[in-house]
């Protein structure tokens, strides 16, 4: 079965850029969702691994990625201010620094 990469990042551009990169680099082309309520609605595959914005425009990505976690997906990343933002029970996960686009 094919590797299942999910982005979840309200920044269209940050999005589509990273998707490229990954596609690019890994060969992996992602599943994107631009907020938390299309998170929360994906019903599909459980992912592989899931990137995660914590801040997104219609709210934290906690009850999505809590969610998955429950359900046994192997990892999450959130950027690297999780530690100052992320609830107690996430703290100490998979964090790295928040892409940044280069687009304008």
């Amino acid at each position: 079965m094919d590797f299942l990469l999910l982005i979840v990042e309200d920044d269209a551009f940050l999005r589509i850029d990273l998707a490229d990169a990954l596609a690019a680099g890994l060969g992996v082309v992602p599943q994107m969702r631009g907020s938390l309520a299309e998170a929360m609605a994906y019903d599909g595959r459980m992912p592989d691994l899931a990137i995660l914005d914590i801040d997104l425009g219609d709210g934290k990505v906690f009850p999505f990625a809590d969610r998955w976690r429950r359900r046994g997906c192997r990892s999450c990343s959130c950027p690297a201010r999780a530690g100052r933002t992320c609830p107690t029970a996430s703290r100490g996960r998979c964090t790295c620094p928040s892409p940044t686009t280069s687009r304008a």
